[in-house]
């Protein structure tokens, strides 16, 4: 969990908390002082008095005992212990100012048994509404932590209820050691068979869309998967480690990364800060926008002549596979002839490139158009759209097809670890030179390894001066 997470959910559970005690307060007034006429005639300024001394309560009440960020992970029941201390404490403090203020409040024991339970009882429910949110909020989005679940079948039932509990994850599929149903479901989450097979394993991490991978096994399967475990790591995809050692360690979040109640230990090849992704995605966002804007009139402008040339559509949309291997569709202007992908096969052999990427300069599939766009990147000006939705980043690792995808070793997948781009590092490098993927891969992952803001805005000024000499293409 990020530090900006925790400072966020703080600062939402003490804004509900605070809902909590004014409506406890107005509801313990109202059904005192108008419902049953208990409450004796204290006067406004007293009252007004009361409200302060309550709510400086509070605060002091919340430094003593802040409400826990697991509020979100707790169960109905576990919620109530928690909650019922907090407002032992209220109570106490609020006691305690109102004889130091000498406050004639202090005599009401009614309104004080009434405020504990109406807030008590109202803050657990108001908590529970938060986590039903919370844990809601992220399904179908692309928001949502994709995790695969590695376990046996004794334990997939306490390890699924725990990681359901953690509103950031999305559980995508149990692999289980030992023997495995085929198809079919674990604890209501997808079956995806045996984990007994390493290598299987691994394929099956890499061909899916899968951001994160828990293992939680005996110590000895640890050590017959440590080479699997080596390779799923190197392929982009965080691996979490269940320790149940760490259990005692619960809530030292600083020593263990939590996945839903369950302390892990956790280590990926890189990450970056969450807040500088939202800050990556907000650029996006708004140049994006203006270069769809701003392409509206190129595009009007060159469809004449492309529809002219050659008889068909005047986008061609494509699935490629984007982060971590979530497929969409990519959008262009249409380059090629109609027949262009039938007559793939036919020019495999004269593929210039060395691995799993296909290019070659005097692509006959190419338009006489065509070869104008793609010479001036015309042609990519619809991917600004896929920016918009998410899809795709103005600077990133090109998204592969997706028979090219599925022959991806585990290594080459990290390349998929960010969003692709309609730019990076390889386009501004030279692209007709750079003629092994493996190569294409390493600045891929430099790209990855290094990245910042200024580093996409470099790569962008790069990109303007690539296209405006039109070499690269």
């Amino acid at each position: 969990m990020s530090l900006n997470d925790k400072k966020i959910r703080s600062v939402a559970l003490l804004l509900i908390d605070l809902l909590s005690l004014g409506l406890s307060y107005l509801l313990s007034y109202v059904l005192l002082h108008d419902a049953l006429g208990l409450l004796l005639p204290y006067g406004a300024e007293a009252m007004r008095e009361y409200i302060l001394i309550l709510f400086m309560s509070f605060f002091i009440a919340s430094l003593i005992q802040p409400q826990s960020n697991d509020t979100v992970l707790r169960t109905f029941s576990g919620e109530i212990p928690p909650v019922l201390r907090f407002n032992v404490l209220l109570v106490a403090v609020l006691a305690v100012l109102l004889l130091l203020f000498k406050s004639p409040v202090l005599d009401s024991r009614y309104l004080f048994v009434s405020l504990f339970l109406a807030n008590a009882a109202l803050m657990s429910l108001l908590h529970a509404l938060y986590r039903r949110f919370m844990l809601h909020r992220f399904d179908g989005t692309d928001a949502a932590r994709l995790i695969e679940i590695v376990t046996t079948k004794e334990r997939a039932g306490e390890v699924l209820s725990a990681v359901r509990r953690d509103y950031r994850r999305k559980i995508v599929g149990v692999a289980l050691l030992g023997e495995a149903p085929e198809g079919g479901t674990i604890c209501g989450a997808p079956c995806l068979g045996s984990a007994d097979d390493p290598e299987a394993l691994v394929q099956g991490v890499t061909r899916e869309a899968v951001d994160e991978i828990l293992f939680c096994v005996p110590y000895e399967a640890l050590l017959t998967l440590g080479d699997a475990i080596a390779e799923i790591e190197s392929a982009g995809v965080v691996v979490h480690l269940y320790v149940p050692m760490l259990d005692r360690f619960a809530g030292a979040e600083q020593a263990a990364t939590m996945v839903g109640g369950l302390p892990v230990m956790s280590f990926a090849a890189k990450t970056h800060a969450p807040g500088a992704l939202a800050l990556k995605r907000l650029f996006d966002i708004l140049i994006g926008g203006l270069g769809l804007m701003l392409s509206v009139p190129v595009i009007a402008l060159v469809a004449l002549p492309l529809l002219a040339e050659s008889r068909g559509p005047l986008f061609f949309s494509q699935t490629r596979i984007g982060r971590n291997g979530r497929p969409f569709r990519i959008y262009k202007l249409r380059s090629m002839y109609v027949d262009a992908e039938a007559r793939k096969a036919e020019l495999l052999e004269k593929n210039e490139m060395q691995g799993l990427m296909f290019k070659i300069k005097k692509d006959p599939r190419i338009t006489k158009v065509g070869r104008i766009l793609r010479a001036t990147s015309i042609d990519e000006l619809p991917q600004f759209f896929n920016v918009l939705r998410g899809d795709m980043s103005l600077v990133g690792p090109r998204p592969p097809l997706r028979d090219e995808f599925d022959q991806y070793l585990a290594r080459y997948k990290r390349r998929l670890s960010m969003r692709p781009g309609i730019t990076g590092l390889w386009q501004v490098s030279g692209r007709n030179q750079v003629l092994n993927f493996d190569d294409v891969v390493r600045l891929d992952l430099a790209y990855i390894d290094r990245w910042s803001l200024l580093l996409d805005l470099k790569i962008l000024i790069r990109t303007v001066l690539v296209v405006i000499r039109c070499s690269g293409s």
